[in-house]
């Protein structure tokens, strides 16, 4: 009776995490953060910012080596591919919009770079949703 009830509560937390999709790997949306290149540092909805002395030029060729690679796929699975835009007020934009592995939710990945005084400013964020995708917003807070 009791293994009967372990099961059953095993199957129901499996089921809880597919259907969250947070914790289940290929998160290449996920934004990476500069210097260390960790991906684990963002939740959903939360952001990433740093003020570095390095240069935009460095910066984005840090970005470009990590995100830049296009080797995400899985079969005809979107897993998300990073792509670079320079923006009108001349921040530059890595954005990712992939669907999970779970098929069910939606990530996008943001990250900002811009020259601020003597240095380089950096913000990313990481949003999840079901059903439509989120778009990086274009406009300077």
């Amino acid at each position: 009776m009791l293994g009967c009830l372990v099961v059953i509560l095993c199957c129901c937390f499996g089921i809880i995490i597919w259907w969250d999709g947070y914790y289940l790997p290929y998160k290449y949306c996920r934004p990476v953060t500069y210097p260390d290149g960790n991906m684990n540092g963002l939740k959903e909805g939360k952001w990433f910012s740093t003020t570095t002395t390095a240069s935009v030029n460095s910066v984005m060729v840090f970005y470009d080596e990590r995100l830049l690679t296009g080797e995400h796929s899985l079969g005809d699975i979107n897993l998300g591919e990073w792509h670079r835009k320079e923006l009108q007020d001349g921040r530059l934009l890595y954005e990712c919009v992939g669907i999970d592995i779970n098929l069910l939710t939606v990530e996008t990945g943001c990250i900002y770079i811009s020259k601020q005084n003597e240095g380089t400013y950096i913000e990313s964020w990481f949003l999840r949703s079901e059903g439509g995708t989120i778009t990086c917003s274009r406009i300077k807070n």
